[in-house]
Formats: structure tokens, sequence, C-alpha cells
């Protein structure tokens, strides 16, 4: 997981820095460079710009703006924490589940102990399965399915002024049903298409 935040910081004499990366991140960068102040952009997988942007929380009021990647890929049949050879007959045979989230974040901070933040996570997942396991029969052709969509929404309301370094505090937040929901899943290829 790889995560960057981008801080707004009030001083004139700080020098814009500027990563290469993928479209997205070169799109914010633009409009980061649009805004009349300086801002100063890193990403906590190896930046050391501010600890506190590595857990999500800022020690400096204003606005904030961070992008995180995460990537699932389940390629392993697995029974809770270990891995398995195979699966009882009459269940499903997965072949492998690929999830991408790219979570678009807006922080908005009046002072060092308040922060709201709003979370917009966008989800690309593939999957392909055998279908039902039948150990009496030869494995099936794989069905495949794609699918991409906005996720559930969330606000997230901070309090971290409990200590004077504030760094101790209480978050409450609301998750929006705006993502899809259920469990049907459109095959596009395979046996299980359509």
């Amino acid at each position: 997981m790889c995560r960057l935040f981008v801080t707004k910081k009030p001083s004139a004499a700080a020098p814009r820095q500027r990563r290469p990366g993928a479209p997205l991140l070169a799109t914010a960068l633009t409009l980061l460079g649009a805004m009349p102040q300086h801002s100063f952009a890193c990403a906590s997988c190896g930046c050391t710009l501010s600890a506190d942007a590595a857990m999500g929380y800022s020690a400096l009021a204003g606005w904030r703006l961070s992008v995180e990647y995460d990537y699932i890929d389940q390629d392993e049949l697995r029974s809770g924490t270990h891995a398995v050879s195979g699966v009882p007959p009459g269940t499903e045979l997965e072949h492998e589940t690929v999830n991408q989230y790219v979570t678009t974040g807006l922080s908005y901070s009046p002072d060092p102990s308040w922060n709201l933040t709003l979370l917009v996570p966008y989800v690309v997942r593939s999957h392909s399965t055998y279908g039902i396991y039948d150990p009496t029969q030869p494995l099936p052709e794989l069905s495949r399915s794609f699918s991409s969509s906005l996720g559930d929404i969330k606000l997230i309301g901070s309090y971290q002024g409990l200590l004077p370094t504030h760094n101790l505090g209480v978050q409450l937040g609301v998750k929006l049903p705006s993502g899809r929901y259920g469990t049907a899943v459109q095959f596009y290829s395979g046996p299980n298409a359509g």
C-alpha cells in the first residue's frame, strides 16, 4: 500500500516538488500547481515530510488531498490463515480474484485538534472461477468477470486534542451506501457467461 498526501502550506518561500507517476497523480499535481499557495507532496511509503501524514492526521490547519492505491491479489486457496490444496466437492473452486482500490481523500482541519475527512473509493475487480467443484469431472473452462464502480463513501470526523501534543483522540464516521450491493457476478466468458 502506498499513500500520497498533499498538504497545503502557507509559506511562500518553499519550493514546489513534482514527482512523476500515474496520470491520476499527474492530474492531482497539476491541480495543486494552479493553487495560489505553495504545496508539498509526499508518499508515506518513502517520504519523511511529516510523520503525522503517514497515519492520516495533520498537526497543521488547512486542506489536504490524499490518493491511496491498494492492490490485493487473491490467487491462493486458503481456509482461515492457512493455504489448502483443494476445496470440498459441491463448493466453488476459484482461480483468482484481483481487487484494486483507488481512494481519494479530502480533509479539512480548522485547527490542530479537529479534522473532517471525505474518502471516495473507486473499486476495480477481476475474478475467475472454475465454478462448482466436482472431483469426478475434469476442470471446466474458466469463467471470468470484471467490474469497476464507485465504492462506499466515508465521512469521518476526528478530534485529536486529548493531549497537548495532539497525538491522542477519537474518530466518528459514517459510511454511505454508494457502492454496489449484493453478490451477483456478471461473467463475460466461460460456462457461466451471461
